[in-house]
């Protein structure tokens, strides 16, 4: 319920009825009732410069009627008056604009604008002329709360100097703060506090916890004895206990104002101050008025004008306010009816934040605060507990995926997250030449899929047991070789995985080999050798000395017609019994026979050609269908 309370003509202004219908008579404007010894057409006397004291010692608040001394005279009572919140306000808020008001004044009220203006000029003209401008050090200066940024940037201006500040500091008295996008930031006051929205503009006042906020959104927690003071649009919120809620959304605003002469007051419409009583002790002065707003309740400041509106229980679900209200429920105050509309939080288990992997199903893991229900890329909502661990499978496609989950509660508030999972394609490894005995050792050859330099590593087992490592790198991450020198006396156990950190990926296949099966190796090792063909390019030169034309000739990789030869090899006298040789290519590195292109070429043959393009190339021996001996690698180069 709202409960109003109506000063008494006495506590406000000398001569003022406590009803608006008595306002014209007292020299008031019923229509504006916060502008004083106002009467169309005439001019009333000249009062008392209106000062801006936002102490709580000189609110009407505190004011006792039977303190005024009956005996005194009129200018002593003039002096003792109480000013009222407008007038307190009309240095910090401009008016709004609707309509003009035009107050003409007399000729000695001209008289001491002239003489006002002029020495204004003198004093900006002479120096020490006029009043001086002290300015006190900061470090002289009263800390009067503390900014705790939490996320983003907040401006602060001080002594007309602006800063940006992304780490919690200090605030004076004079401050001005302003939120950027996507802050998140709080004003402490020991333990009560204020939490603002983005784009939030305020000022820090001289008195005790008491801010001025020209435009924006904030929360207000109040803790036990230590009040805030809200000042905005024309109305001061005074909360002593409890969560509650300003809301100023004044745009635009101006005045031109000139001593007690000429006034023009121009009022937009549509603008408004929304406060709101999550749960606790509030109250709201505007003008000559106060309002006790209980738990629950909205009271909305217009113009000149105030009124409660029914709250929009929507209002609770946008996401500052129900982020700022779950904070405030967290430090253990009641969020009242505001607990029915607060959003679900959901805590994201696993995964925590953006990951990579390999498997192509993932299990995603979640917690909500309120029980309810859930679903993932609109599918169908199933049913949740309440600070639970719930659990869903979800499929992967090679590349990014970004999934969308959504939780509501019960009374349909939402909350949703987004997840992204990144799947790199599948990593898999087998034997190109599966382990076998030569003159210098075991020699083993694997190819591989998905392998990334720098990410991934070779394990090679022996028996069981690991044996040797070896990094990925772009020369090898298609396929790669070793020689195990320790020939074994036997039989050997070999196989070779590929690994990500400590987790293996995929292995080979086990090979057993048996050394006495082998036969004798060859006396000389079975060699491929390939390399590039090259031309000689013949120009005429001119020796003056002896008046004749020379050939001087010079060596370059061969550029030839496509029927052309472009390769050679040289094979040892180690390689025997074999059908022919394969001249294979790719563009990825360490080609192989059948996976790659290929050319087939009789025994008798040491040449061939490779078609043009940017390829990796190698010459194998080929016998029963395969490849049993591979050359060098080329380097990639054109053809």
């Amino acid at each position: 319920m709202q409960k109003e309370i109506n000063l008494s003509k006495k506590t406000i202004l000398e001569g003022k009825s406590e009803t608006d219908s008595d306002a014209k008579s007292q020299n008031l404007n019923p229509k504006f009732p916060y502008e004083s010894n106002y009467e169309k057409g005439s001019v009333s006397e000249p009062t008392q410069e209106s000062t801006h004291d936002k102490s709580q010692e000189n609110s009407p608040l505190t004011h006792d009627p039977k303190s005024d001394d009956a005996s005194l005279s009129t200018e002593n009572k003039q002096k003792k008056k109480k000013l009222s919140l407008k007038e307190r306000l009309a240095n910090i808020k401009e008016w709004p604009k609707k309509k003009k008001i035009v107050v003409f004044g007399s000729m000695i009220s001209i008289f001491i604008i002239i003489a006002g203006t002029l020495g204004v000029y003198l004093s900006g003209m002479i120096p020490g002329f006029g009043p001086q401008k002290k300015e006190i050090p900061t470090e002289d200066k009263e800390v009067a709360a503390t900014l705790d940024i939490l996320s983003g940037s907040v401006n602060i201006t001080r002594d007309e100097k602006l800063v940006t500040k992304t780490e919690s500091t200090e605030l004076y008295a004079g401050d001005r703060i302003k939120t950027l996008n996507n802050a998140d930031a709080e004003i402490l006051f020991d333990n009560s506090r204020v939490i603002l929205d983005s784009n939030v503009t305020l000022t820090i006042e001289d008195s005790p916890s008491t801010i001025y906020l020209e435009k924006g959104l904030l929360v207000g927690i109040t803790a036990p004895e230590e009040p805030i003071n809200i000042l905005s649009g024309g109305a001061s919120v005074l909360s002593n206990y409890g969560v509650f809620i300003v809301e100023d959304n004044y745009e635009s605003y101006s005045r031109n104002l000139v001593s007690n002469v000429s006034a023009t007051v121009d009022l937009i419409e549509g603008n408004y101050v929304r406060i709101v009583n999550v749960s606790g002790d509030l109250t709201v002065e505007t003008g000559v008025k106060f309002t006790e707003i209980t738990d629950g309740l909205q009271y909305i400041v217009y113009p000149h004008t105030e009124e409660f509106v029914e709250i929009d229980k929507e209002y609770f679900k946008l996401p500052f306010i129900s982020k700022a209200l779950h904070r405030s429920r967290n430090l253990g105050y009641d969020i009242g009816i505001a607990q029915d509309f607060e959003i679900p939080e959901i805590t994201m288990i696993d995964p925590a934040e953006k990951i990579e992997t390999t498997e192509k199903k993932y299990k995603i893991k979640f917690k909500s605060s309120k029980d309810g229900f859930y679903r993932i890329d609109e599918g169908n909502w199933k049913e949740l507990a309440a600070n639970k661990e719930t659990s869903e499978e979800v499929s992967l496609n090679e590349g990014e995926n970004t999934f969308k989950l959504e939780v509501k509660d019960t009374r349909e508030n939402r909350a949703e997250v987004i997840i992204e999972i990144e799947r790199s394609e599948e990593v898999t490894i087998s034997w190109n030449v599966a382990p076998k005995v030569q003159s210098s050792g075991v020699y083993m050859e694997w190819k591989t899929s998905g392998a990334l330099p720098g990410k991934h590593i070779y394990k090679v087992f022996k028996n069981g047991s690991f044996y040797r490592s070896f990094n990925v790198t772009e020369v090898n991450k298609v396929a790669a070789n070793w020689v195990d020198e320790n020939i074994p006396v036997v039989e050997a156990e070999y196989y070779v995985g590929i690994y990500s950190d400590s987790q293996e990926l995929d292995r080979t296949s086990k090979y057993i080999l048996n050394v006495s099966s082998v036969p004798e190796p060859p006396q000389e090792d079975c060699t491929i050798t390939l390399s590039r063909k090259s031309s000689v390019s013949y120009n005429r030169n001119y020796d003056q000395k002896r008046s004749i034309f020379s050939l001087f000739s010079t060596p370059a990789l061969a550029v030839v017609e496509p029927d052309e030869t472009n390769v050679s090899w040289i094979v040892s006298s180690g390689c025997s019994g074999y059908d022919g040789f394969k001249l294979v290519w790719n563009d990825s590195g360490m080609p192989t026979y059948p996976e790659s292109n290929n050319a087939l070429f009789d025994s008798s043959e040491r040449e061939g050609t490779v078609p043009p393009g940017e390829w990796y190339v190698r010459v194998c021996i080929y016998q029963d269908g395969s490849c049993s001996q591979y050359s060098n690698q080329l380097s990639k180069q054109a053809y």
